[in-house]
């Protein structure tokens, strides 16, 4: 039989030229199935979506189920995830880039990431903050406008800031419309000026935005009051409360609301009652003890409920304990801040004792960790810093309970607020703190502070790095001249 190139032109019926394909394929794609993609389902999924989202209630902490802050969850499409969302209406989206970020931003944990083991984040996955971006034209330019603010925080590469005032802009004009008609304190606007407060939050502009929390109280009177709120979305009514509570701690002022209506806000939700008390008895002896100093029976039990939040945290950390529900978490740090602030504003006169003084403001400082916004860091709050590191710096007398105290805020203060310009007088302190309690090794120092409000996963590394920075200090200036 002579040997023959293929002849391409020859005419070959359909039967041999299957024939020829099959045998081709023998050897590399034995066994395989081809399944190919079903043009018609894609087609649907992308008319469809979001219209028809699949909706999985879950029997959460704030009894969210029932609740219309539930948003479907979304099934992963292919692409960049926003080619199936329709945005409102007379809105020109911005770049896919910028819009994916905001996404990302909107729809990520909101708690340090440290704390994964400790909090159940799993009932949050999409909330009403997300499903705003694609449903109101105010709260998207407003979103955009806080992403944009976030993001020149955390990026080298930034944005044009004059865009996010852009976006900030329209949404005022589009919200001061809204106010001045029939529906003005429907969910959608309430939860506009909320994301407005975040707004000035990220840019520092406390005292011009004060105004957006004493509006958002007029809007919560007129809706009927807070447990009415909370009852029907209770994902805003914890946002106002946070933004009520960063304000006074920033301005130094009494909340707009009281614990009376955080206790309304939460209770009616989730049903969390005030913190259990430890036995005082495993709190420090300096505050057990009636002695020179008498620190107020209201602070004292702000300690022990804030230790025990600390040490339920490390233990859920640690799978000793089940984790904390995410909105109820949070609302533990809303209802310990109001109290915090309860006991003494800010800008109001000191405690009567220093030692008393100093306490409250290490709370301050604790509590502060567990405030970082969007933008996933710990807000800067001058004012705090500025008192704790007075009362630091303070007169403490020499008694082993007194130093502890002194040392856990040094600690706690420098997972917080204190900031590198305070290692000027902040390593030297430490190291003479520790020095004066004959602490060793940082398992020395993490005993001491384990026996206030803590968090190991939190705060440890920030407390070790500030131990071996103080301890090389110390052998520095212990070093006898020649």
């Amino acid at each position: 039989m002579p040997f023959e190139f293929v002849n391409n032109n020859a005419s070959i019926d359909r039967v041999a030229r299957s024939r020829i394909r099959s045998h081709v394929a023998i050897g590399r794609n034995v066994g395989k199935t081809i399944v190919r993609p079903s043009r018609k389902r894609m087609n649907e999924l992308r008319v469809k979506a979001p219209i028809a989202l699949i909706l999985k209630a879950e029997k959460v902490a704030h009894d969210l189920e029932n609740k219309q802050d539930v948003v479907p969850e979304i099934e992963r499409q292919v692409g960049d995830g926003l080619s199936v969302f329709t945005f409102p209406e007379h809105v020109m989206p911005a770049s896919k880039g910028l819009l994916q970020r905001a996404f990302s931003l909107f729809s990520g944990p909101l708690h340090a990431p440290e704390l994964t083991y400790a909090i159940d984040a799993t009932e949050c996955r999409t909330t009403i903050w997300v499903q705003l971006m694609f449903q109101d034209e105010a709260y998207f330019h407003c979103a955009l406008a806080v992403s944009l603010v976030a993001l020149n925080k955390l990026v080298m590469k930034q944005e044009d800031p004059t865009e996010a005032i852009h976006h900030q802009s329209r949404t005022l004009r589009l919200i001061n419309e809204r106010l001045s008609g029939q529906d003005a304190v429907s969910d959608t606007n309430i939860a506009v000026v909320v994301a407005l407060t975040q707004y000035d939050r990220l840019r520092g502009n406390y005292y011009n935005s004060l105004a957006h929390i004493q509006g958002l109280q007029r809007m919560i009177e007129l809706r009927g009051g807070i447990s009415k709120l909370a009852h029907s979305k209770p994902g805003i009514t914890q946002k106002i409360f946070r933004a009520d509570l960063e304000y006074s701690i920033q301005l130094g002022s009494a909340t707009q609301f009281s614990i009376a209506d955080v206790i309304l806000g939460i209770t009616s939700i989730s049903g969390i009652p005030k913190s259990t008390k430890h036995d005082r008895q495993k709190i420090p002896r300096i505050f057990r003890c009636q002695g020179d100093v008498q620190f107020s029976a209201e602070l004292l039990d702000l300690l022990i409920d804030i230790t025990d939040f600390a040490w339920h945290l490390n233990d859920s950390s640690a799978e000793q304990r089940p984790k904390l529900k995410f909105y109820a978490f949070h609302d533990i740090i809303l209802l310990l801040g109001y109290r915090f602030i309860h006991i003494s504003p800010l800008g109001r006169p000191c405690l009567t004792s220093c030692l008393e003084n100093a306490l409250h403001l290490g709370l301050g400082a604790f509590i502060m960790t567990f405030l970082g916004g969007i933008d996933r860091k710990i807000a800067d709050a001058p004012l705090l810093s500025e008192l704790a590191r007075s009362a630091a710096q303070g007169e403490f007398n020499d008694t082993p309970e007194s130093q502890e105290v002194l040392l856990w805020i040094l600690f706690i203060g420098a997972a917080s607020i204190f900031k590198q310009a305070d290692d000027i007088w902040l390593i030297p302190k430490t190291a003479h703190t520790i020095h004066v309690l004959g602490l060793c090794t940082w398992e020395d120092v993490a005993e001491k502070l384990a026996r206030f409000p803590w968090v190991d996963a939190l705060h440890s590394k920030v407390g070790q790095a500030l131990w071996y920075k103080s301890t090389c200090c110390y052998k520095f200036i212990a070093v006898p001249s020649e």
